[in-house]
């Protein structure tokens, strides 16, 4: 998921920059599932194998956020 803001520019401001951005973005952030293992898409067999049960040793996906701040002169 992402989300980005433009930060309104002053008429003062506006001479040297034309437009600042503030970004969000978030990756792995929510997982709904009745899945009783670490994680449903994860496997010790592979990604093409249909075997379940074979997850141990294997981590989830970890949450992931990114800031960035974009300015244009």
């Amino acid at each position: 998921a992402s989300i980005s803001y433009a930060l309104p520019i002053g008429p003062k401001a506006s001479r040297k920059i034309k437009g600042v951005t503030l970004s969000v973005t978030g990756r792995n952030l929510l997982l709904f599932t009745d899945y009783t293992g670490v994680d449903p898409e994860t496997s010790l067999t592979g990604a093409g194998s249909n075997i379940g049960g074979w997850d141990y040793f294997n981590n989830p996906g970890t949450k992931s956020y990114t800031f960035a701040l974009k300015a244009s002169f």
